[in-house]
C-alpha cells in the first residue's frame, strides 16, 4: 500500500476486469495504518461477525 492509496486487484475488485484504486485522505491513511498494525493478514475491514 501505498502511505494515502489503496490499490485492490483485478480478481477482487468490482468488476473482476482491472484493479481499483482508492485515495486515502491523511485521516483516511491514518486508521488503514492502524488497522493493518492490528490485522497484518487476511480482511482488513470486518464486522462484528468477523
Amino acid at each position: 500500500m501505498d502511505a494515502h492509496r489503496i490499490e485492490i486487484p483485478p480478481d477482487e475488485a468490482k468488476g473482476k476486469r482491472r484493479s481499483q484504486v482508492i485515495y486515502l485522505s491523511e485521516n483516511a491513511a491514518a486508521i488503514v495504518a492502524r488497522l493493518m498494525a492490528i490485522h497484518p493478514t487476511g480482511k482488513l475491514f470486518l464486522n462484528t461477525d468477523g
